[in-house]
């Protein structure tokens, strides 16, 4: 029996665009990553929405959830565990920053194996390193995943193995997310995760935990906050579609013990604690 094609571009088996595709030229384009467990892709509604809404703001066609789908369904084997990614480009156009309203998009949607992360970064916790590297402000790719990515990619770039995220900060000085990952900080009954209205992804478990938790007996507010806020929390903790949820165990010269509420978060949200 013939395994299927790990990569498909626009519904066909291929590994290669064009050298004039704008995702290469300029990133000029979105991605979603998506867990995949047991088979199926957790939060596929949740990442379709929010690709949609990049789509939309970018100007890109919204290659279509029925696409997109079949595209999943025919790379994902029963019982599959990994990682699906989405790539939507703008396509193929001529040289030039122009935009073509009618150029057509480009999907690509690859499904690649992903090795489990440590038990201990679940129990024990992480460790965090606060970047050099900052966001810049832009209000309108705030929240979307569009492919320009270097801001991230220079960051991770400061340290090797000995910490497992890193914090940015905004060009203000505030605590923004991780280079992968959205933060929350714990001040009693209270969760926080700062705005993101000029920079930062809207990841799609931070937006699960703010639906689940304003259910709870707990508050949640979306509010920036300093790195010195951040360090007198009770705790603090990192979220992303992949690994879920992480408690940090240190930043800087603070310590923290892992908090009740991550087990619970992490049940909550169907990853395993």
């Amino acid at each position: 029996m013939i395994s299927p094609p790990s990569v498909l571009i626009n519904g066909e088996s291929c590994e290669t665009l064009s050298v004039l595709d704008r995702g290469l030229q300029y990133g000029d384009g979105l991605f979603e990553t998506i867990r995949v467990v047991d088979g199926r892709c957790q939060y596929w509604d949740e990442h379709m929405e929010r690709l949609e809404l990049g789509c939309e703001k970018l100007g890109i066609q919204f290659p279509g959830r029925v696409d997109l789908g079949k595209d999943a369904d025919s790379l994902i084997q029963p019982s599959q565990m990994g990682v699906l990614k989405i790539i939507v480009t703008r396509g193929v156009s001529e040289r030039g920053f122009r935009i073509n309203p009618k150029n057509p998009p480009n999907r690509v949607v690859l499904l690649v194996s992903q090795s489990q992360y440590p038990a201990k970064y679940y129990t024990e916790g992480v460790e965090l390193v606060l970047c050099k590297q900052r966001l810049g402000n832009s209000p309108q790719l705030a929240g979307i995943k569009h492919l320009n990515r270097l801001e991230q990619v220079l960051a991770r770039r400061e340290w090797d193995d000995e910490y497992q995220e890193g914090l940015l900060l905004d060009q203000f000085g505030m605590i923004a997310e991780g280079t992968m990952s959205n933060v929350f900080i714990v001040e009693g009954q209270c969760l926080i995760t700062p705005e993101l209205e000029t920079c930062g992804v809207h990841g799609v478990i931070r937006e699960q935990i703010i639906k689940k938790v304003d259910t709870w007996s707990m508050k949640i507010k979306r509010e920036n906050f300093t790195k010195q806020r951040l360090l007198e929390a009770d705790a603090v903790f990192m979220t992303n579609s992949i690994f879920g949820v992480w408690p940090v165990r240190s930043f800087e010269k603070r310590s923290w013990e892992p908090h009740p509420l991550i087990p619970r978060l992490l049940a909550t949200l169907g990853f395993p604690a």
